[in-house]
């Protein structure tokens, strides 16, 4: 399984949440041990008292982050185990081209941007709505951006990047995939593929003839896309 930059920032979150844990109970151990020495320290209490609060929420921030990278490295890696699992394809993941973002999945070239928000989403041109049901079952609007449009941007970009490059001159399929079990999709009229990640194997195994690209295309694309892939061989130095 390739690891994704998501996980990677992820991961630091999750160090640095440990890394102040361990700074915050330090600190309050050393004043709890200066204060058993000498109780007329009374300042000690004061600064004891209000330490945490020098760490907790530079935690609390971290730990939010480390969830929402977590989420979004989750989904990216579910689509890339969905992608690897079909013969007749070649996956590049987790590709940063050039001045552009844009993962590259080459029946076709295809861009797809993967999320991972629950609950309903309503897609309707480049309209987007995110639903979602609090505890309570009150219903209330969540954050969703514009993936139909990022996701074209990302096509456009890979599209001239491959012109620019090699000289292959193919249209880029933009792909919308929800990776989230409790995603529910209401789409009507759409300017990309917007599915979930149930439907995303079945697609392309029943996908008809997109490009007429040669086995050797495919091979040039994919050695000059993995370039720019977050998992491509570093190189070593002795």
């Amino acid at each position: 399984m390739p690891v994704f930059r998501s996980r990677a920032r992820a991961n630091l979150y999750r160090n640095l949440i440990i890394v102040f844990t361990i700074l915050l109970l330090v600190c309050e151990g050393i004043l709890f041990l200066q204060i058993q020495r000498d109780y007329s320290l009374f300042q000690l209490h004061f600064v004891a008292l209000f330490t945490p609060w020098l760490f907790i929420p530079f935690i609390i921030v971290f730990y939010v982050k480390h969830q929402i990278w977590s989420a979004g490295a989750e989904g990216e890696e579910n689509v890339a185990e969905v992608l690897n699992s079909l013969r007749g394809f070649e996956t590049v993941n987790d590709v940063v081209l050039p001045g552009e973002k844009a993962s590259a999945r080459a029946k076709g070239v295809f861009v797809i941007e993967t999320k991972n928000h629950k609950g309903l989403v309503r897609y309707r041109g480049d309209s987007w709505e995110l639903l979602k049901t609090g505890r309570r079952g009150t219903v209330y609007s969540g954050k969703i951006g514009n993936p139909s449009k990022q996701v074209k941007r990302n096509a456009v970009a890979l599209r001239k990047f491959l012109s620019e490059k090699l000289g292959i001159v193919a249209y880029v399929h933009g792909i919308v995939c929800f990776t989230n079990p409790e995603a529910r999709l209401e789409v009507q009229e759409p300017t990309v593929i917007v599915i979930h990640i149930t439907n995303l194997k079945s697609f392309f195994q029943t996908l008809e003839e997109q490009e007429a690209l040669s086995e050797q295309e495919v091979r040039r694309i994919k050695a000059e896309v993995e370039k720019y892939s977050y998992n491509r061989p570093r190189e070593k130095h002795v």
